[in-house]
């Protein structure tokens, strides 16, 4: 019996070791990038390719703030929960200060308030608080900022999973035996992954407004070692259909890299739009080994065969358009086949087939590879 157990302990060494082999990225693919080279090739030199990441930096809701004074300031840091991240997904509240008694995030569990990132949360603070930063000069105030700038940092660090990714929520808001688990995937959905990743990277090149003391507080070797593993998490996910690299999903099991559903209108799919982001940081990463050049290149092949030229969605429906180009939001896994579901969660292959209010409720198709294309151009 001891002899027994001896080697089911070996085969558990052994499988957990080709499990690992198989899907941990390996932290050094990118060993020969240092912070210099970094700060010096990053974002790209190509004008064309660097504001591609544009988006990823917008403010989202808090775009519609009207001031970036001091106080404005306080008053964001006020709602932010003690594990240092912010949960709001709305402006009004932030015009004045918490009082105490409100929720402070959208997602609550036990009474408490949840961090996440979706919508941009926890990061459009980040951005609009240190924005703030670099144009004041009180003391006092600053100092208060930059130390809910550390936090938060330290928050978006700790959320990163063993293998590179990010959460929609974290901690894990649902148990896994729970329907709406898909929060604890790795979650590139509404762009919450690639907005951590092109902050990060802001902070360690100090690209405005990062280009202040408020970035003291940051280790940029140990975060640039987590843009690494992150950039290995990206390639290790991208779909392969019919035997070639397509793009990517809009969450999925930071385990196995298989694409997951979320609501029961996102079936695991491979996923337009939140693959121009993917794609767009990975233009922009300085270290082009084969592995990312195979990335970019077979994705943007992909944008470019099933671009659909004349054709735009207006108000729930697919009209011509001259000059125009769309995407579809959601293809098959394993072909390129488009589709759309309702919130009955069936899968149908006509805009038209799905209920009035997904149907005009959902961005089911839109221009977003454009921009990748006009960067590809010769």
């Amino acid at each position: 019996m001891y002899i027994f157990k001896l080697v089911l302990i070996a085969m558990s060494i052994i499988l957990v070791s080709c499990v690992n082999d198989n899907n941990q990225p390996k932290a050094d693919d990118f060993s020969t990038l240092s912070v210099k080279q970094f700060t010096q090739q990053y974002p790209s030199q190509n004008p064309n390719v660097a504001i591609l990441l544009k988006k990823l930096r917008s403010l989202t809701a808090l775009s519609k703030l009207d001031t970036y004074s001091a106080q404005q300031a306080l008053n964001i840091i006020s709602w932010q929960i003690e594990n240092g991240g912010f949960g709001l997904h709305e402006v009004e509240p932030y015009k004045k200060l918490w009082d105490g008694y409100q929720s402070r995030s959208e997602w609550r569990k036990d009474g408490e308030d949840i961090a996440n990132f979706d919508d941009g949360a926890t990061v459009s603070e980040l951005r609009f608080i240190a924005e703030v930063y670099r144009n004041i000069g009180n003391r006092k105030h600053k100092l208060v900022i930059k130390k809910s700038f550390q936090k938060g940092i330290e928050f978006i660090l700790k959320a990163q999973n063993m293998n590179g990714g990010w959460p929609q929520v974290w901690p894990a808001y649902y148990p896994e035996d729970n329907p709406r688990n898909y929060t604890n995937y790795t979650t590139l959905n509404d762009g919450a992954m690639m907005r951590n990743m092109v902050l990060l990277s802001d902070i360690v090149a100090k690209h405005p407004p990062f280009d202040t003391d408020i970035v003291e507080v940051v280790n940029s070797k140990d975060v640039l070692s987590r843009l690494k593993l992150g950039v290995n998490h990206l390639l290790n996910a991208q779909i392969t259909s019919q035997g070639l690299l397509t793009i990517w999903p809009a969450q999925f099991d930071p385990l196995t890299y298989q694409p997951k559903a979320a609501r029961s209108f996102e079936l695991a799919a491979k996923t337009t739009r939140e693959s121009v982001g993917v794609l767009s940081y990975l233009m922009n990463w300085p270290e082009k080994n084969t592995k990312v050049n195979e990335s970019i290149e077979s994705a943007v092949q992909w944008y470019k065969k099933n671009q659909i030229k004349n054709l735009k969605l207006l108000n729930g429906d697919i009209v011509s358009a001259q000059n125009k180009v769309l995407w579809f939001r959601f293809y098959e896994l394993d072909s390129d086949k488009p589709f759309f579901t309702g919130r009955d969660g069936v899968k149908r292959y006509q805009l038209s087939k799905i209920e009035e209010e997904r149907r005009k409720g959902y961005g089911w198709a839109g221009n977003w590879a454009k921009p990748i294309l006009r960067a590809t151009q010769p």
